[in-house]
């Protein structure tokens, strides 16, 4: 992307799957905030339609492309709080491949790899997880539920949406975020799309605080409270 933008400047892959944009905060917030970079430009993308086997009934009708971007500089308010972020990669199998690439490169009469995911056991572990997650990350921030404007997890699945607010028990007036019924999950490009969604939609206001959380394959997970544009 650097030089068809005209830009010379450092160029960052940062793979955490359907975490990735939310771990990307963390990441430019340091950058910015030490002074080794004045804006960087975040951009969360994921090509699922390489990855996913259409003939999977369990994941076909929910996986999509999708790409989402924000510019981060500096500004008179922290709108990014601490990111809090962390992984169970002992429950990676939950959300896996069926081969490597090394396998496939090896042995070429193997199908192509695909991603399979256990969606029962997906949606206990976020449910079960997710929530102390969001919490920690606004003790993070200083903030209250009732600070809030939006909350904005991973668009994983409607189900997860809604069993997440629930748990957190969020106070009425925060919106959350169900992109995923418009773009379906787009893995890194989920909670841009979803934010992007709210803005579009005129939901939240704007210098509003949202609660972002993201989670994915691999079982990483990140989350943060961000002050929107």
């Amino acid at each position: 992307m650097a030089p068809r933008l005209g830009t010379g400047s450092g160029a960052i892959d940062l793979n955490a799957a359907c975490a990735g944009f939310c771990y990307g905060p963390g990441v430019v917030d340091a950058l910015v905030r030490s002074n080794a970079a004045a804006h960087v430009l975040l951009v969360g993308s994921d090509k699922m339609s390489d990855i996913v086997d259409p003939n999977d009934a369990a994941a076909a009708f929910l996986f999509a492309d999708g790409a989402g971007a924000a510019v981060v500089g500096p500004g008179p308010e922290d709108g990014i709080s601490p990111t809090v972020w962390g992984s169970d990669g002992g429950q990676r199998h939950l959300i896996a491949h069926s081969a490597t690439g090394v396998e496939h490169r090896d042995n070429p009469e193997l199908p192509w790899p695909t991603m399979g995911m256990a969606g029962p056991e997906v949606f206990r572990w976020a449910v079960g997880e997710i929530p102390e997650i969001a919490e920690r990350a606004l003790a993070a921030a200083g903030v209250r539920p009732a600070d809030l404007s939006a909350f904005v997890p991973h668009q994983a699945s409607l189900r997860i949406t809604d069993a997440l607010a629930a748990r957190l028990a969020l106070p009425s007036h925060v919106t959350g975020a169900r992109d995923v019924t418009h773009a379906g999950n787009t893995s890194a490009a989920s909670v841009p799309l979803a934010l992007d969604r709210l803005r579009e939609t005129g939901d939240v206001p704007r210098g509003g605080r949202a609660l972002l959380v993201g989670f994915g394959v691999g079982l990483p997970w990140a989350g943060q409270v961000v002050q929107l544009p």
